[in-house]
């Protein structure tokens, strides 16, 4: 689906979420049946309970659509608040630790601090994918790290993992929906390839834009920049979809 305009992309996702998803929890629903009635360990059992594995990939495929099309609307106003950089990063830090905890986990703010205008749920939205994308890639014990930093006009968060990277001809593919390399793809790695789609709109959403770095050392480095301030507070014209900054 490469260079497919938005509204036909989401007319698809519509389409394929609202005709698998009621069949397959309905056929989920029947294996469950199924393997109640066979003793554990039988043939049957075994069967049903490797048919009900690949049910729920295909229910994970189709909710990851619906969500896709929840969180890349732009009829929502942004909620922009003030918060400091270091504050931000404290969160993000609480957040994520835990479900981390596999990897070598760090959070920085690097620099000197700043109060930015931000949307808070929508970037937090943004780093459950990043993060968990560093996650899905990055072979355990490996490091994930999530940096803060203040960029002349803008503020940037950075997500770098020691996973197998990206290829440089591909870091602007994989932002389309539904790319996915052929070697993730091979390896079986779960996914629909909306994730960086998804945190592209949202970053674009909040005035932002997103990029994709090879590091020197390897793995992937994510980098997502946003204004330091928002229109309104430079006294442009509030446009669509946005509400003026609350203190």
């Amino acid at each position: 689906m490469d260079g497919m305009p938005p509204e036909e992309v989401r007319a698809v996702l519509s389409t394929l979420s609202r005709e698998f998803s009621r069949p397959l929890r309905a056929f989920r629903e029947g294996l469950d049946a199924v393997s109640s009635r066979h003793d554990p360990g039988g043939p049957a059992r075994d069967h049903a309970t490797i048919m009900a594995t690949v049910c729920d990939d295909l229910i994970t495929v189709t909710d990851s659509y619906s969500d896709y099309l929840w969180q890349s609307r732009d009829d929502r106003p942004l909620a922009l608040g003030r918060v400091r950089l270091a504050d931000l990063a404290e969160e993000v830090d609480r957040r994520y630790a835990e479900g981390a905890r596999m990897h070598s986990w760090t959070v920085l703010q690097d620099g000197p601090d700043a109060e930015v205008a931000v949307d808070r749920p929508l970037v937090l939205r943004l780093l459950d994918h990043l993060i968990d994308n560093a996650a899905r890639y990055t072979p355990i014990p490996g490091t994930i790290a999530v940096g803060f930093a203040i960029d002349g006009e803008s503020w940037r968060v950075d997500v770098r993992d020691d996973g197998p990277g990206i290829p440089e001809p591909d870091s602007e593919r994989v932002l389309e929906p539904f790319v996915r390399l052929a070697r993730d793809v091979n390896a079986a790695i779960p996914g629909a390839g909306l994730g960086l789609a998804l945190c592209r709109n949202l970053a674009n959403r909040m005035g932002g834009g997103l990029r994709i770095y090879t590091p020197a050392g390897g793995g992937t480095l994510v980098s997502v920049t946003f204004p330091l301030v928002s229109k309104a507070d430079r006294g442009e014209t509030e446009g669509p979809g946005r509400v003026p900054v609350e203190d």
